[in-house]
């Protein structure tokens, strides 16, 4: 079976800044993605926000923040 090629993220510095604006912009999102933490969300005096969608599908939603045209 193939493998799939890498991302090339040398080549394309457009797609760093594009996940950087899209976690930038939506920071519950982020929280989700990578897994808020109760103290974190205590500290800041927050709710701690947890995700109904699993981490692939996030990814996914990532994914298509940075790589759709």
């Amino acid at each position: 079976k193939a493998r799939t090629p890498p991302v090339s993220w040398r080549s394309n510095p457009q797609w760093t800044d594009k996940m950087v604006a899209y976690l930038s912009e939506l920071p519950d999102f982020r929280r989700k993605l990578f897994s808020d933490s109760t103290g974190a969300a205590r500290k800041e005096s927050r709710w701690k926000v947890t995700a109904k969608d699993g981490k692939a599908q996030q990814y996914a939603v990532l994914a298509d923040a940075i790589f759709a045209k």
